[in-house]
């Protein structure tokens, strides 16, 4: 019996960048890092050293490189899965659809130009 065709049910196009994140959630008092593997107008998917559960609320500041700014959002995690030995790729939905991710991979992309890092 042949598979059903793949249905994308996202409504906004994701981005594939790696900007470096700190998060927290409200079992952790401290902060952790990882990045972003890809970024959208209501999602993030990041990659952390540490699976974290479905359904933990998380705030996040993303860390341009550029000029060091950091963008403060919140979210919580809707998947989890883990990838390699100590590496987990996390889902995140943002609380709010306040996120343009167009003016941070174009930022992130003319640094790694400047920087010559693609």
């Amino acid at each position: 019996m042949a598979e059903a065709p793949f249905k994308e049910r996202r409504l906004f196009p994701r981005f594939t960048v790696h900007i470096p994140v700190d998060f927290s959630s409200n079992k952790e008092r401290s902060f952790l890092s990882g990045y972003t593997n890809d970024i959208s107008v209501e999602g993030i998917g990041l990659v952390v050293t540490r699976p974290i559960d479905c359904g933990t609320p998380l705030e996040l500041y993303l860390n341009l490189p550029d000029n060091s700014e950091k963008i403060f959002i919140k979210g919580r995690v809707i998947w989890s899965k883990p990838v390699e030995e100590g590496k987990y790729r996390v889902g995140i939905k943002l609380h709010s659809l306040a996120l343009d991710p167009i003016p941070l991979v174009l930022r992130i992309i003319n640094y790694n130009l400047s920087h010559h890092t693609l």
